[in-house]
């Protein structure tokens, strides 16, 4: 049902705005060519697409659009709103099944980190487009990716990862047969041996780019550059001056002028290194002329273009005013014309939107009765539960209050050494049934609230040779599991009567502290008196205590450490446990 009330908006907007997903793909595409001539054109282009798509909910447009908006603000270098846009876009992608836009987005913010220097994240971003690539079956551009990924380890003078992603580049290229893409991806191996010092391994590369570039100028141009830098490196010279002027020739013979200021400054280094000073200061002479010819160059193309763009409005503002009075009279009846179309189309649209907007209605009281009386049977069968839960903890107190009456009344008939025995295990019961008295008093019946267990546990101890004890108690509201507060029960207990009976003998002011805290997946329980310590009030009597201790340890996985600190303290780190806090 709610695809059909999608459907049905998709519908409505597309007959209002008369937009097709076939414009909005023509106008991503042609950003491409736009954005080269002119980057204002570029954002009113990416502008107009995003809200067309958005108008459709056509979201692969609308996240090509978005992370091609991105791709100009770069250019224009403003990186925070480049990165705002770029993100959109894949996020938006994300949730459609173009995974060939989707590798075009990672891969142009991963240029954007590039140039931001963050070398990291834009290996991240080269990657994840390669996996993209990879999906969509385009070879050629994971090649590409490759290669950026190679020179960003390069930038960081990871020498051995760069020549690692390069070689997946170039197995790429040879298994498409690309060889251009195979020249330039030996071109950046041979800069990274260049780098690394190897110029032997750099020399062979360049031996095997040759056959490559016979009919490709420009990498011709590259490969005597750097060959003609590496004999500069190596003390060639007469090498270094035959590869520089060769790629001297070719760039003048291509006219490109910014190759050829390169290779009139390689000359000029070249000749100075070779102490051949005259040579050099000539070389460095074109060097500078050239410089100052290309920009003025450029400075009187931008005139020209900014001329000749000014006279063209001009023209056009002529034509337009004679226009004028012919685009009103058609504009007049054309008025007329579209005034019905719209209002049928509004009509038609409106009936639309009145059906499913009724039937949403409908469907969505439906739902929220439906959803009420969920809520309302919840509710009772968990309060229900919570009174057989409380009324069961409540018997199970009577009944094992009950049996540790029954074996008191036992002892009474046996020798001291025997009734002593019994006494400790009367102890252990009366401490389970105070955590069950804990659990129906309290506020939950399924989790056992530990600062009401301490406060149980401490409440009606015994007088210690006559003395009050004064118990202080902490746990940070923490709630613990019925099996796991037993235990904790059990052997806070143990650790209370063998206090009462050894510590405080010499104690005029007997204390205890107790506490219970969570710590890196562990719970911590301490407990402190101020009596005599270990060594001298070691427990002699049954030692049943002691093995119920050591059973209860090894249920809830503790480890127990024992000190001497003003008394005995005692440390129990306990590993199986649940808790609700």
């Amino acid at each position: 049902m709610r695809w059909l009330v999608l459907c049905g908006f998709v519908l409505i907007f597309s007959l209002l705005n008369g937009q097709t997903i076939q414009s909005i793909d023509a106008a991503n595409k042609r950003f491409w060519t736009v954005y080269q001539s002119d980057l204002s054109k570029a954002h009113e282009l990416c502008n107009q697409t995003i809200q067309d798509a958005r108008k459709i909910n056509y979201l692969a447009g609308l996240g090509t659009a978005q992370y091609q908006k991105g791709v100009a603000f770069d250019i224009e270098m403003k990186a925070d709103s480049a990165r705002v846009y770029l993100l959109k876009g894949i996020k938006t992608l994300e949730q459609t099944s173009d995974v060939a836009a989707l590798a075009s987005a990672h891969n142009n913010l991963g240029i954007h980190y590039y140039y931001q220097y963050n070398y990291n994240k834009a290996i991240k971003e080269y990657q994840k487009a390669n996996r993209f690539y990879q999906k969509a079956k385009m070879v050629d551009d994971m090649a590409g990716a490759y290669n950026n990924i190679g020179l960003c380890y390069k930038n960081t003078q990871k020498y051995n990862q760069a020549l690692a992603a390069y070689n997946q580049a170039l197995s790429i290229a040879e298994k498409q047969k690309d060889t251009d893409v195979q020249a330039s991806t030996l071109l950046n191996i041979v800069a990274v041996y260049f780098e690394k010092g190897a110029n032997n391994m750099a020399k062979q590369k360049l031996e095997e780019i040759l056959p490559l570039i016979k009919s490709n100028e420009q990498l011709q141009i590259n490969y005597t550059f750097t060959l003609g830098e590496i004999e500069l490196k190596t003390q060639h010279y007469t090498a270094a001056e035959i590869a520089f002027l060769d790629g001297l020739a070719i760039s003048r013979k291509t006219k490109n002028k910014e190759r050829e200021q390169y290779f009139y400054d390689a000359l000029a280094r070249l000749y100075k290194a070779w102490k051949k000073y005259d040579l050099a200061f000539d070389y460095m002479q074109r060097y500078d002329s050239l410089r100052d010819v290309t920009y003025s160059e450029q400075t009187n193309q931008f005139l020209a273009e900014y001329e000749q763009k000014f006279q063209l409005k001009e023209k056009e503002e002529l034509l337009a005013k004679k226009e004028v009075k012919l685009l009103r009279t058609q504009a007049s009846k054309r008025k007329l014309k579209e005034q019905f179309q719209e209002k049928a189309r509004f009509l038609s649209a409106a009936i639309i939107v009145i059906v499913v907007l009724l039937l949403v209605t409908f469907l969505t009281l439906w739902a929220y009765r439906l959803k009420k009386r969920s809520e309302a049977l919840s509710k009772v069968i968990l309060e229900e539960k919570s009174v057989l839960a409380k009324e069961m903890h409540h018997r199970v107190k009577n009944n094992l209050q009950i049996v540790a009456s029954m074996i008191a009344l036992q002892s009474r008939t046996m020798d001291e050494q025997d009734q002593e025995k019994l006494d400790a295990v009367i102890a252990s019961i009366q401490s389970m049934a105070k955590i069950h008295e804990t659990l129906y008093e309290g506020s939950t019946w399924e989790w056992v609230q530990v600062d009401e267990l301490f406060q149980t546990l401490s409440s009606q101890l015994p007088l210690a040779d006559g003395k009050p004890i004064q118990v202080s108690h902490e746990a940070n509201h923490l709630k613990i599991d019925l099996d796991t507060a037993i235990a904790l029960g059990l052997i806070i207990n143990e650790l209370f009567t063998n206090a009462i009976k050894y510590a405080f003998k010499e104690q005029e002011q007997p204390q205890i502290q107790l506490s219970l805290s969570s710590i890196s997946n562990a719970l911590l329980l301490v407990f402190q008196d101020n009596g005599l310590g270990f060594g001298v009030n070691e427990p002699q009597g049954t030692q049943f205590g002691g093995r119920m201790i050591q059973s209860m340890l090894k249920k809830i996985k503790g480890e127990i450490v024992q000190s001497s600190n003003n008394g005995a303290r005692i440390e129990i780190r306990i590993l199986r446990f649940k808790t609700n806090s």
